[in-house]
């Protein structure tokens, strides 16, 4: 949960999801093998 709004906020969430994401496969593994993921994101305050 984040509670004060951060500068490059939005980046973090991008950066967090993408390696969340990625850690999915092992080297060498097919791209297939990639399950959608989804970013939950609380707030205390307007995001958008």
């Amino acid at each position: 949960m984040q509670v004060a709004p951060m500068t490059a906020f939005n980046k973090r969430v991008a950066y967090n999801l993408s390696k969340a994401y990625a850690n999915q496969l092992d080297k060498g593994e097919n791209y297939p093998l990639l399950n959608p993921a989804i970013a939950l994101t609380i707030t205390d305050f307007i995001l958008f």
